[in-house]
C-alpha cells in the first residue's frame, strides 16, 4: 500500500489494481485550537492495460493442398499467453478448408490475406497475415485437338492443359505432343501428315499423360487408272475392270466412280456393265471409260476389236474351176 498526499486533507491509497482515496475532516476546538483529523477510504478503478491478439503462421509461402498451421492467442502485459476465444480465420481469395487437425488448407492459387478475429474484452478484434500459395503437383492433362481427323496434307490444331488437384492451371509452356514413330509432323501448334491411317498422339506433364488418336484420310482424288483383266475379246466375252483413284499424295481414296462403253455405232444393246465387269453382245470397235463421280479424271481403255465371225469372203478373179470326181483332168 503506497500513501500519496494529494492535499492538505487527501491523500490517494493505491491497493493492487484499485486506489483508495483518502478525504480528511477537522473538527474547531475553544479558541480556535485545532480538532480530530479522520479518513475515509472511497475505491477508484485504474483501467489496465488490455492483452495484445497475436496471430502466428507457420509459413508464409507453400503449394495448394498444403496444411498449414496457425494461432490466434492474447498476449498480456505480464507475458501470460492464453487462446484468444472465438478465434477464426478467413481468406480474402476462397472460403478455407480445413485439416481435421485444425491446420488450414488453401486450394486457390494466389497471394491471400489472411483475416484471423476474436473476441478481446466486449470488442471483436481482427489482425491479418500474408500467404502466398503456389500451383501444386499436375493431378490431370488434357491434350485437345481442333478435330479427330483430317485429310492428307492437311493438319489439325493441338494445345495441351494441365491441373493440380485443385483446379488451378499448370503451366505447359514449351511442351509439345509426342507422335512417336507416326507418319506425323509437328510444325508450330499443328500435326501434319500424308500418310492416312489411326495414330496415337500423347501429351505429358509431370509424369501425368493425356492420350489422342487422329485418324489421317484420303485428300481429294487427283488421278485415276483404269485397267481389264482381258483385251482380247471374243463375243459375247466378258472383261473385269480394276480402278484405282488416288489422291495427290499416291493415297487410294474411296471416290466413287462409273464405268461406261463408247465407240463408233455403239449402242447400250452392244454391251452390259455390271459394277466392274463389261460384256460385249456385238461386233465392232470398243473403248471402256471409267470416270471418277463429281470431277473431271477420266481414263480409258481401247480401242478393243471384237470380230468373232469374220467376214465372208467372196473370189471373183481368177475364175474358179469346177468339181472334178474322175481320175482325170486339168488343175
Amino acid at each position: 500500500m503506497l500513501g500519496q498526499p494529494l492535499g492538505p486533507r487527501l491523500t490517494l491509497l493505491l491497493v493492487g489494481s484499485s486506489a483508495l482515496l483518502a478525504t480528511g475532516c477537522e473538527s474547531l476546538g475553544k479558541g480556535g485550537s485545532g480538532g480530530s483529523v479522520g479518513s475515509i477510504l472511497v475505491p477508484v478503478e485504474v483501467e489496465e492495460e488490455p492483452p495484445v491478439l497475436t496471430l502466428t503462421v507457420d509459413e508464409t509461402a507453400v503449394v495448394a493442398g498444403q496444411p498449414v498451421g496457425w494461432e490466434l492467442v492474447l498476449v498480456y502485459p505480464d507475458g501470460d499467453v492464453e487462446p484468444a476465444p472465438g478465434a477464426a480465420i478467413r481468406s480474402d481469395l476462397e472460403p478455407l478448408h480445413f485439416a481435421a487437425t485444425g491446420e488450414l488448407v488453401p486450394h486457390l492459387v494466389g497471394d491471400h490475406v489472411l483475416t484471423a478475429s476474436a473476441s478481446v474484452g466486449d470488442a471483436t478484434e481482427t489482425i491479418t497475415a500474408p500467404l502466398s500459395v503456389s500451383v501444386g503437383a499436375t493431378a490431370e492433362v488434357d491434350l485437345a485437338l481442333s478435330d479427330l481427323a483430317f485429310p492428307a496434307g492437311e493438319s489439325v490444331a493441338w494445345t495441351i492443359s494441365a491441373w493440380d488437384a485443385y483446379g488451378n492451371t499448370v503451366g505447359t509452356g514449351g511442351l509439345y505432343p509426342d507422335v512417336g514413330a507416326a507418319p506425323l509432323a509437328l510444325a508450330g501448334s499443328t500435326i501434319e501428315g500424308t500418310q492416312p491411317g489411326a495414330y496415337t498422339v500423347n501429351a505429358t506433364v509431370e509424369g501425368v499423360m493425356d492420350s489422342e488418336v487422329v485418324v489421317v484420310t484420303p485428300a481429294a482424288p487427283a488421278a485415276v487408272e483404269l485397267t481389264l483383266s482381258d483385251v482380247d475379246l471374243e463375243l459375247f466375252e466378258t472383261t473385269s475392270a480394276t480402278v484405282m483413284v488416288v489422291d495427290a499424295f499416291g493415297n487410294p481414296t474411296l471416290a466413287d466412280w462409273t464405268l461406261s462403253v463408247n465407240g463408233p455405232d455403239v449402242t447400250t444393246d452392244d454391251y452390259v456393265v455390271s459394277w466392274n465387269n463389261v460384256t460385249f453382245f456385238d461386233e465392232g470397235t470398243f473403248t471402256v471409260r471409267v470416270d471418277v463421280d463429281d470431277t473431271s479424271l477420266f481414263d480409258e481403255v481401247g480401242p478393243l476389236l471384237i470380230d468373232s465371225t469374220g467376214p465372208d469372203i467372196t473370189i471373183d478373179t481368177p475364175e474358179r474351176g469346177a468339181w472334178n470326181d474322175g481320175t482325170a483332168g486339168t488343175v
